[in-house]
Parts: structure tokens; C-alpha cells; sequence
């Protein structure tokens, strides 16, 4: 599998916090720093269309300032690993 990983430096999400991000429309309280409108589904959509392909996606951010964000896509081709997708329902991840 490859490893991608994206940092920042923003607020740190809680622990009992991190999954929850990836629900849908669930959005964790920034201080009011909120400039444009977010709907909240942003990463459940990432998460499902990462799951499908076979890989995961989770957040650390311990002993960092801000979050880091990884996940994982297998190398192998598509077509290799017998070209369909896994069935992802958003609703019940």
C-alpha cells in the first residue's frame, strides 16, 4: 500500500473526537475561525471513496501541533485485484 499523509497546523482535534469526523455533516467546533460555509462532508466522502478502493483513513495528532491526516490505497492495479470497487454504504460506515 501507499502512505499519503496531509498536516496542519489548525486546532487539534480531540481524541473521542476523531472518528466522528468522518461521519456525515459532522463538523468539530473551530472557535468561530469558520470563513466560508462547510457542509460537513468533505472527509465522509474521501473516506468512502478511499474504502472502496481497498484502503483506510485516520487521523493522529499526538505530540504535534494541528492533525495529521493518512490514509492508505493499495499499489496493486485495479484490475489486478479484480476490477470492482467494494461497496461503501456512507450511511453505516
Amino acid at each position: 500500500d501507499v502512505l499519503c499523509e496531509i498536516h496542519d497546523a489548525g486546532h487539534r482535534i480531540p481524541l473521542n473526537k476523531q472518528k466522528k469526523i468522518f461521519d456525515i455533516i459532522y463538523q468539530t467546533d473551530a472557535g468561530g475561525n469558520r470563513t466560508f460555509g462547510e457542509s460537513g462532508l468533505g472527509l465522509t466522502i474521501s473516506r468512502g471513496i478511499i474504502l472502496s478502493h481497498g484502503g483506510r483513513i485516520w487521523i493522529e495528532n499526538e505530540n504535534i501541533k494541528g492533525n495529521i491526516l493518512r490514509f492508505t490505497l493499495p499499489v496493486k492495479p485495479f484490475q489486478q485485484r479484480g476490477g470492482k470497487l467494494k461497496d461503501v454504504d456512507l450511511f453505516r460506515l
